[in-house]
Order: structure tokens, then sequence, then C-alpha cells
């Protein structure tokens, strides 16, 4: 619906990547996941602690799109190919561009995260999703 749409494309700004479709896709998944887990824990169904993307259906695409075109405050544009992107009206955006030779954090940050890294074994090196 709408309204989860624009959650998720207003999380993605959080997170300052740009809301390419097929991205803006997997983020309205994966918050529909934390939402229904939240809602199983809150009920006492469930004790996970991990949402479960792949329970979550399939979004088709195109309606994903038609969605975004028909709300008022989302502005969709044509990219490369099949692809568009989603911004909010009048909201400056401030995204991280992934493809950038210039690294914005300091030596010391990669530095603690390849110890931790390192310091990982067993079912801890396993990465979610």
């Amino acid at each position: 619906s709408s309204p989860e749409v624009c959650d998720a494309v207003l999380s993605l700004y959080g997170d300052r990547l740009k809301p390419f479709g097929r991205i803006l896709l997997k983020r309205v998944r994966e918050l529909a996941a934390e939402k229904k887990a939240s809602q199983a824990r809150r009920n006492g169904t469930s004790d996970e602690a991990e949402p479960d993307v792949e329970a979550v259906p399939m979004i088709d695409p195109k309606v994903l799109r038609r969605i975004c075109e028909n709300c008022s405050i989302l502005q969709v544009e044509p990219e490369d190919g099949k692809e568009y992107s989603v911004s909010v009206i009048g909201k400056p955006d401030n995204f991280v561009d992934v493809c950038s030779p210039e690294d914005p954090y300091p030596e010391t940050l990669w530095q603690e995260a390849e110890a931790y890294f390192e310091s990982l074994q067993g079912e801890d090196v396993i990465l979610p999703g």
C-alpha cells in the first residue's frame, strides 16, 4: 500500500541510499518482514527475533512502480534501461555514491571492522540474508 511504500522510500533516504526500483522492492519486503515478526512477538505466537524476508510474498515490480507514480509525495524518474528511481518531492537528497572511489570513513574504522570480522567464528561468520 502507499503508506508502506512511502515508509520504505523514507527509510532508504535515512540510509542515504537512492531509492532505485529494485532496492525499493527489497526494502518494502524487509519492512513487511520486520512488521510481521514484531506482531508475532507481540501476540506471543513467535519468539523468533529475526524477521524472515523469504516468508513475505514477492511484490510485483509493476504494481510497486504504479503505487509510486500515484503517490502525491513521490516523484518517479526513469533511469538506465527499465530501472527507475523514486524521490520525495521537496525533500533534499544526500545519497551515498556507492560507485565513488572516495572513502569518507577514517582508516581506523576499516581496521576495527577488519579485526572484528577476523574474530568471528562458527555461526557468527554467517551474515543474514
